[in-house]
């Protein structure tokens, strides 16, 4: 069965060994056949695995994928499909890298997480937990995916999803926090904190309220079943910033903001 498998890969393990950053030892890796689809050729060498195979005997790196550079594939971790996995990217644990997907740049993806479809990771982006990257998403710079997280055609950068959190056709930035059950959809949610049952589906479901003091400090108010519960917590908050004189004026802005937004929902 092994000398099968062997005969099977289009790639095969060089002399050339190393230790890694967590002490595992890596081969580069040199294709022994044409992969037209990376334009690799035969006697090309790409990056570093810690075996040709994984430990339930498939193959790392499937037939039209390949492993590049210096990126790394250790542990379960699998390359399948036409993905490629470039830079200094590393996939660790049990990951699964799939599709059309690419990893580039100091990307991780680590974990039970799954990225496929035509998603790009980029930058020092981490994909971990069971979190699942779908469609034609593109994760870079900051980002941080993980829990049972599933985003879906979307755009994450410098931003972190969590929890049971679903993202779908949505570009979410400057240091937005989504997690919980949280559900967002088609809209932009830079800067915005929704957690717990949000519903966000526009710019009208939700209100970013800041920056306030020197810290820039931002309160988001969202809709889950109704503004009320919400809109109680994010009044606590704004009732603590208000003890800042600077931000006074700020903040009864804000506050005039959101019961209109309260109002306006109550009305619907």
């Amino acid at each position: 069965m092994a000398k099968d498998n062997e005969k099977a890969l289009h790639y095969e393990l060089t002399s050339e060994t190393k230790l890694n950053s967590e002490g595992v030892q890596l081969f580069r890796i040199r294709a022994t056949r044409d992969i037209p689809a990376h334009d690799v050729k035969k006697g090309d060498v790409g990056g570093w695995v810690s075996s040709t195979h994984v430990s339930s005997d498939k193959p790392r790196i499937g037939k039209n994928a390949w492993v590049a550079e210096d990126a790394e594939a250790w542990e379960n971790a699998r390359i399948t499909g036409h993905a490629y996995v470039g830079g200094e990217a590393r996939a660790c644990g049990k990951a699964r890298i799939k599709g059309h997907a690419t990893v580039g740049e100091c990307a991780l993806v680590a974990g039970r997480a799954l990225v496929a479809g035509k998603t790009k990771v980029w930058g020092d982006a981490v994909i971990d937990g069971h979190a699942r990257i779908r469609g034609e998403s593109f994760i870079s710079e900051g980002a941080w995916v993980s829990g049972h997280a599933r985003v879906e055609d979307s755009t994450v950068q410098d931003s972190s999803i969590f929890g049971r959190a679903v993202v779908k056709e949505s570009r979410c930035g400057a240091k937005a926090r989504i997690s919980g059950n949280a559900f967002v959809h088609g809209t932009v949610v830079d800067f915005a904190c929704l957690s717990k049952n949000a519903h966000v589906e526009s710019c009208e479901d939700f209100i970013l309220l800041g920056p306030f003091g020197k810290q820039a400090h931002h309160v988001t108010a969202f809709q889950t079943e109704g503004w009320a519960d919400r809109a109680a917590e994010t009044e606590t908050v704004l009732r603590e910033i208000m003890m800042d004189p600077i931000n006074c004026q700020l903040v009864y802005a804000a506050h005039r903001a959101l019961q209109a937004r309260i109002r306006r929902s109550a009305s619907k």
